[in-house]
This record gives structure tokens, C-alpha cells and sequence, in this order.
């Protein structure tokens, strides 16, 4: 009786590893798998001649239902943004009132500073007086 208890004795601790390796693989997954609902982005503008307001689109409380675009007031030749959050579906967007000059350069940057950090393609355009610079955050 004891020859034929040890092989099921060893089956079950395989079975039960195995076991114990699928749920980890099964909770990980289940982890990095969720639908992405927002970005952090940074935002930053070289170019600008001085006091210039900015508006640039991002949530408060990091929800993408806060959305909205906020203000800002540049005071020098660059301004920036860190952590801003967008929603999946949003284009982020920095808009500079009154100025039209082709000198402004944007940079906008998903997930600054970790692993997936990229820099993404802007598209800057001039509408009544304003320079709006968008980029799709996906």
C-alpha cells in the first residue's frame, strides 16, 4: 500500500503546481489586459514670445469623465506640462491664444519617464489668431 500511495502522492503535488501556475498566469493576464481608458501625457511649447495664455486638454482627478480643457499662463519663451490625463478616445491638445508664429514648436509626450514613454506625431495648426497642437495619444 505504500508503493502505490507515493507515485499519486507525487502526481497530485504536479497537479497541484500546475494548478497553482495557471491561476498566476490566469491573474496576471486578467491584470494587463484591461481596456485602456486614459493616458499621461506631458506637454511642453518652445517657441513662444512671452506672456502667452495656454489651454491644454486634461483631467483633475485622472478620470477620463473630468476631461476638459484647463488653463495655464506661459510667461517666458517655453512652457510645459507634466501628468496631464486624457482620455483614450480624446486627442491631446495645447492650444496658445493670439499666437500664430511658426517659430512655436509642441512636444507632446505619452507616459514620460517609464518603459513606454513615446513621443508622439503633433500636428500644429493656426485657427483665428490661435496655435492648436494635437496628437492621438493611442
Amino acid at each position: 500500500m505504500g508503493s502505490a500511495t507515493k507515485p499519486l502522492l507525487i502526481l497530485l503535488a504536479v497537479l497541484g503546481a500546475l494548478g497553482l501556475a495557471a491561476a498566476g498566469f490566469w491573474v496576471l493576464k486578467s491584470l494587463y489586459d484591461q481596456p485602456i481608458d486614459s493616458y499621461v501625457v506631458s506637454y511642453s511649447v518652445e517657441g513662444l514670445q512671452g506672456t502667452e495664455k495656454i489651454t491644454y486638454l486634461s483631467a483633475t482627478n485622472g478620470l477620463p469623465t473630468d476631461v476638459k480643457m484647463r488653463p495655464a499662463q506661459a510667461s517666458g519663451s517655453a512652457w510645459s506640462q507634466k501628468d496631464a490625463v486624457v482620455g483614450a478616445k480624446d486627442e491631446a491638445r495645447v492650444v496658445i491664444s493670439g499666437s500664430t508664429s511658426d517659430e512655436i514648436v509642441c512636444t507632446i509626450i505619452r507616459d514620460e519617464g517609464i518603459e513606454f514613454e513615446k513621443a508622439l506625431t503633433v500636428t500644429k495648426t493656426h485657427e483665428g489668431g490661435d496655435t492648436i497642437c494635437v496628437a492621438q495619444p493611442r
